[in-house]
């Protein structure tokens, strides 16, 4: 089973836009699709599967204080957008897998050091891993348009600006706050991987503010 599972996830890996069919895995695997359903029932419990294997690549122990979870929440970002196929996987109804559980439970320990009550806790876990799937979620959307269109974060981002501004010429004076944001932000220094570096300087940002802003028995 694990050989299945583990091929399943490389196949997803090499094009995680196509998904993964019994007929393809068992033609890696070179047997016919009716072998593995003797291992695997369904595709949903392949995909489960495969699902809660790439969290065994996620690290189990938090850093100390605020850092130290900062730094945890890149690293979980980092599988995920190895395994972009996985980001919209069951996240409403999670699987409940062994080695996801091992995840949420590393960021809940690492919290209750914190001195923080259960509810608070419980409301920064949900907060945090929503900020870690949409991040990944921002980045791998990015770098899935730039490999389909050819065209890279900078060079598009000139284009649209470009764009925008023979559209809208009076842009700084109706959005003003915009325009502020932007002038304050970092410069992109010839960056073409824009959306990736700036998303994971939000991650960031908003893990620390939350971190920073949870008081015990608040």
């Amino acid at each position: 089973m694990d050989r299945i599972v583990d091929e399943a996830v490389a196949l997803a890996d090499e094009n995680p836009s196509a998904g993964v069919s019994m007929r393809a895995l068992a033609g890696r695997l070179g047997v016919t699709p009716m072998t593995l359903y003797g291992y695997v029932p369904d595709k949903g419990t392949l995909l489960a599967s495969m699902y809660d294997s790439i969290h065994a690549e996620m690290p189990r122990v938090v850093g100390e204080g605020i850092s130290g979870v900062v730094d945890w929440v890149e690293e979980v970002v980092e599988v995920y957008l190895r395994h972009p196929w996985a980001i919209p996987v069951a996240y409403g109804r999670p699987i409940l897998g062994p080695y996801e559980q091992e995840v949420f439970e590393s960021l809940a320990v690492a919290l209750r050091r914190r001195d923080l009550d259960a509810q608070t806790a419980r409301g920064l876990v949900g907060t945090i891993f929503h900020l870690i799937r949409g991040t990944a979620h921002a980045i791998s959307a990015s770098r899935q348009a730039q490999e389909e269109s050819g065209v890279d974060e900078r060079a598009w981002w000139n284009e649209a600006s470009t764009a925008l501004a023979e559209v809208v010429p009076d842009f700084a004076e109706r959005f003003p706050g915009t325009v502020w944001l932007v002038a304050e932000s970092e410069t992109d220094d010839g960056d073409h991987d824009y959306v990736a570096r700036h998303s994971m300087t939000n991650l960031r940002t908003g893990v620390r503010l939350l971190l920073g802003g949870a008081a015990p028995g608040s």
